[in-house]
């Protein structure tokens, strides 16, 4: 079989290889670039590359910031960043499965997609008090936080004290735990905090 070639210079300036296989019956194209001397290379194709790039790290919580995690390239090949390929990201603010693509630049082409996680983060409600004392005749009550959203509360000892309407209403004298709550969001984890309720003899 023979092997019939030629290379053409488009209209922006870039240089297409084309040639065509007898024994396959087929036309192929491919880019190439044209050397300082004249001589012509092809462009190296990075989508079979996969494994000599890796994420600085693959899952980080959301911070309300773009989360960039670097690119580490450890092939055998001389790479260097922004010169032999470029980084940008796709969704990579809230939790979800974001993206980071590596693509070929100058002598490369194509390009490969790495992805990463970004998780709810965490935050802790702390109340403005660790204890408090009540009368049996007290009004019913919420505890002050520094909650971001709605608190919610429930006693384990609800011989003392309950949840009605969303505060805390006295029932006896005695002691409860109080938990408060703040719901999981979007962007957040749920969290809670507890406080201890002394209901004294009137």
């Amino acid at each position: 079989w023979e092997l019939y070639a030629i290379s053409i210079r488009d209209k922006v300036g870039k240089w297409w290889y084309f040639y065509s296989d007898e024994l396959e019956n087929k036309a192929n194209r491919t880019e190439i670039t044209v050397g300082s001397e004249g001589t012509v290379t092809e462009k190296t194709d990075i989508s079979g590359m996969e494994s000599d790039f890796a994420l600085s790290y693959e899952s980080a919580a959301y911070t309300g910031f773009d989360i960039k995690p670097s690119v580490i390239y450890n092939g055998s090949a001389v790479m260097v960043l922004g010169q032999d390929y470029s980084v940008s990201y796709e969704d990579n603010r809230y939790p979800g499965t974001a993206s980071v693509i590596i693509s070929g630049e100058n002598d490369y082409k194509e390009s490969i997609t790495k992805e990463f996680t970004i998780t709810k983060a965490d935050r802790t409600l702390i109340p403005a008090v660790t204890s408090i004392q009540k009368y049996p005749d007290s009004a019913d009550f919420t505890i002050d936080s520094n909650a971001w959203s709605d608190v919610t509360y429930d006693s384990d000892n609800e011989a003392v004290a309950k949840v009605v309407d969303g505060k805390i209403y006295i029932v006896s004298s005695g002691t409860a735990t109080i938990t408060m709550t703040v719901a999981e969001s979007d962007y957040y984890n749920p969290a809670s905090a507890q406080v201890a309720l002394t209901v004294l003899r009137s």
